[in-house]
This record gives C-alpha cells, sequence and structure tokens, in this order.
C-alpha cells in the first residue's frame, strides 16, 4: 500500500503547488509593488494594497484547506478497498464534494478544539489528537459504510 500512498500523496501535493505557486508569485510580486509604491503614495494608498493583499492571502488559504478537504478519505480509501492512489483520489474527491459541508464543520470543530488545547499549554493536544482521529474515522463510515458486514458487495465507485 505504500505506491498507492505515495501516488495519492504525490497527487495532493501537486493540486496544491498548482494553487499555490501562482498565489505566491503574486504576493512576492505584489509586495514588492507596494514596497515600490508604498513611499511614494499617500491618502492611504498603501493600506488600501496591503488590505488588498491580506485579503488575497486569506482566501487563497481557504482555497488550500477546500482543497485538502477533498483529500480526506484518500488513505483510507486505499487502505480499506484496496484502491490504487489515483482511484482514491479520486473517489475521495467525489464522495468529499458530495459532503464538503459535514468535513467542513468536522474541520471547524478541530480547529476549535486545537486553538484551545494551545491556549492551554499542549497538554490537552493528548486528548484532542485521539478525538480527532475518531472523528474522522467516524465521518468515513458514515460516508463509505462497513463493506464487509453487508450481504451485498458495496461498490466504491458508486456515489455514496
Amino acid at each position: 500500500m505504500f505506491v498507492d500512498s505515495l501516488v495519492a500523496t504525490l497527487i495532493m501535493v501537486g493540486v496544491s503547488f498548482l494553487v499555490m505557486i501562482p498565489v505566491g508569485v503574486l504576493m512576492v510580486g505584489g509586495l514588492f509593488a507596494v514596497g515600490l509604491v508604498g513611499e511614494q503614495a499617500g491618502d492611504g494608498a498603501f493600506e488600501g494594497i496591503m488590505i488588498f493583499f491580506m485579503f488575497g492571502y486569506v482566501v487563497a488559504i481557504l482555497v488550500i484547506v477546500v482543497i485538502q478537504m477533498l483529500f480526506v478519505f484518500s488513505y483510507p480509501l486505499i487502505v480499506d478497498y484496496n484502491l490504487s492512489g489515483v482511484d482514491a483520489v479520486k473517489l475521495s474527491a467525489r464522495a468529499a464534494w458530495a459532503n464538503l459541508g459535514n468535513i467542513l464543520r468536522l474541520s471547524i470543530l478541530i480547529w476549535l478544539m486545537s486553538i484551545c488545547a494551545v491556549i492551554l499549554c499542549y497538554l490537552p493536544i493528548l486528548l484532542v489528537i485521539p478525538i480527532n482521529l475518531l472523528t474522522q474515522a467516524l465521518l468515513y463510515r458514515r460516508v463509505f459504510p462497513d463493506h464487509s458486514t453487508d450481504s451485498q458487495q458495496y461498490d466504491p465507485y458508486s456515489d455514496p
């Protein structure tokens, strides 16, 4: 399963790079332009440009988060259904897109728990990690029911 997991990881990293490289180039170019224009601009133009780039950066981060959410089921699908890396990524993207609301709510909940653990000096992170893994496993089983106990063969390529 190592090769299939490696293929899935390379696909995920490649998609992330395809999004982040243009964003990074725009940000560096924009900051360079702000540096050139900043001293000469007046009447709040510098602040307006900085707010525009900060907003662009936040949008880029949100896009990356949504893209990463599409791959949330890739590794469990490789293990559970013995799928190839490419097939697992395709099926994970379809299933995650169909359940994007649930995945988004779970991600926000895990993020809030992690922030609370950080505020409490990382000690509660030992409690957050098992809860994180359990909730992801429950979400996976909700989207992909256990096929070994069904009387029918479960088709992982059908819409979940």
